[in-house]
């Protein structure tokens, strides 16, 4: 009887990696389509409880598939609406600001000089000049824009996995025996998403609106649009607050002046200290289960590999390689617990 060939370790980990590589270059040929595609099953995954519980409530099947995609469009359909608005007259709003950008350009440089620093040469440089800083947010507002217009299809996508998601659980039991260990982790990560996503979503509405609070009681325009812009941005852990914070606080410092922008940085600060790090940790911790370490890596990396919506489902991601790669193999296992936060006791 013929041995079986062992492969050797080293050999093994090269291949794995070479795997690995060759994976990540191709999700970036096609980051559009994989970012669209995990949007939807992202969003898909957490709607789908409102689709089970109409059916037990005693509605049809197709009655009941069709209330919840006509809510999953049409709370789509509004809030690209919205944020379409808001960008509109944000483009309006931003060159009204150019002659301030200019005094406070030139009121930093005699600050400066009182100082007997000569700054002027540096910042008379164009990447400083209120016209290239003018252009920049317009190309931001640009691709927010064309982002939007794919928005779109993005929620009739998630039309068709709801209708998808009816069947699947029965072909996956048919594939996978129900004690298998892949169908568990399946399902595991199915509970982690959801409960990600309703947390992150109910914590995020909790803290624009008291961003929505602040704003409106400092004055500073478009609150609607910057407590929204807050509210997406929570879905990026540890640093989406300094990229929501960064245009409210600046759009303050050209209305209202240097002291009302401090105090409109520091509100916002507050709220996001007592939201992000009292609230949502108690309900959080056990549901996430990474590092922070873990997560600003995953940002970073999948950020890199599928830009910027990239980082917007980082988390997601990172949950799912953990959840049905890594814990689904005793041979990887190990690096699934390098993952987390080590709090709970494995032995």
């Amino acid at each position: 009887m013929a041995s079986k060939t062992q492969i050797p370790r080293l050999l093994q980990i090269l291949l794995g990696g070479a795997s690995f590589i060759i994976i990540v270059m191709g999700m970036q040929v096609a980051a559009p389509i994989v970012n669209s595609f995990f949007l939807a099953l992202i969003i898909a995954i957490t709607v789908t409880p409102l689709l089970h519980w109409l059916i037990y409530k005693g509605l049809p099947k197709w009655l009941a598939l069709s209330i919840t995609i006509l809510v999953v469009v049409f709370t789509g359909l509004i809030f690209i609406a919205f944020l379409a608005v808001s960008v509109a007259k944000f483009s309006e709003l931003l060159p009204t600001y150019e002659p301030r950008l200019i005094e406070l350009e030139q009121a930093l440089i005699s600050f400066l000089a009182s100082k007997n620093i000569d700054a002027s040469e540096i910042l008379e440089l164009e990447i400083f000049s209120p016209e290239t800083f003018i252009r920049a947010i317009a190309s931001l507002i640009a691709n927010l824009a064309q982002a939007l217009s794919a928005s779109l299809l993005l929620v009739f996508i998630v039309a068709f996995m709801l209708i998808e998601a009816l069947v699947f659980p029965l072909k996956l039991r048919r594939i996978f025996h129900s004690q298998s260990t892949l169908l568990k982790k399946f399902s595991e990560f199915n509970l982690s998403i959801r409960s990600y996503v309703w947390i992150t979503t109910c914590t995020g509405s909790l803290e624009a609106t008291a961003y929505l609070v602040l704003l409106v009681f400092f004055g500073v325009k478009l609150a609607v649009f910057w407590s929204l812009l807050f509210f997406l941005l929570n879905y990026i852990p540890e640093i989406g607050f300094f990229l929501a914070v960064v245009p409210p606080v600046l759009l303050a410092l050209l209305q209202l002046g240097g002291n009302q922008a401090l105090l409109v940085f520091l509100g916002c600060w507050l709220i996001d200290n007592i939201v992000d790090k009292v609230i949502k940790p108690r309900f959080m911790q056990q549901e996430l289960d990474l590092s922070p370490l873990v997560i600003i890596l995953s940002i970073i990396f999948w950020g890199w590999v599928l830009g910027a919506t990239g980082v917007l489902i980082a988390v997601p991601l990172t949950l799912m390689i953990k959840k049905l790669v890594l814990e689904s193999s005793e041979d990887t296992r190990f690096l699934a617990l390098m993952l987390e936060t080590n709090q709970t006791d494995h032995s």
